[in-house]
């Protein structure tokens, strides 16, 4: 994709959430800005920034029983494949979907990010501030402790 057709960093909204492909480190457009900003990040060297679209897995029940029976049945007799779905009822698809939908409830293994849209890091980090030093100090280099005074602090 032509730099032409991405979204610029600066456009987006702070609340938007990015990440970098094939990467499980999700930041905000703020939290991004800041670390560039604030924390002279070279995220800008990196490319492969995209926009997120959240998304969740569901189990389901009755493809798993499906694919379950498919698999068994390459090693049964003929017509296992019939015998055995007539032995499933709605009843056991519902109760087995309840389990699952128990079992992942919390949320910690079905949810997922789509990449969506690339985004160009059109910010920069400010360069380094650089200090002047008048010419009778651009050779000093303390070689020890010292007070106010001048005197050698212990």
């Amino acid at each position: 994709m032509t730099e032409q057709n991405k979204l610029k960093l600066s456009e987006l909204g702070d609340e938007v959430e990015i990440a970098r492909e094939d990467s499980w480190h999700v930041l905000t457009v703020g939290k991004l800005k800041h670390e560039i900003l604030q924390l002279g990040e070279l995220h800008h060297k990196h490319t492969d920034w995209y926009t997120l679209t959240p998304g969740q897995w569901r189990p389901d029940a009755e493809g798993m029983i499906e694919r379950h029976i498919e698999l068994e049945a390459d090693d049964m007799y003929e017509g296992w494949y019939e015998r055995a779905w007539d032995c499933i009822k709605p009843e056991h698809i519902e109760k087995i979907q309840e389990v699952l939908d128990q079992a992942f409830e919390d949320g910690h293994a079905t949810h997922y990010w789509n990449y969506d849209q690339p985004v160009e890091i059109d910010i920069l980090p400010t360069p380094a501030p650089t200090t002047l030093l008048p010419d009778n100090m651009r050779d000093f280099t303390p070689e020890e402790d010292t007070d106010e005074e001048g005197d050698k602090e212990s």
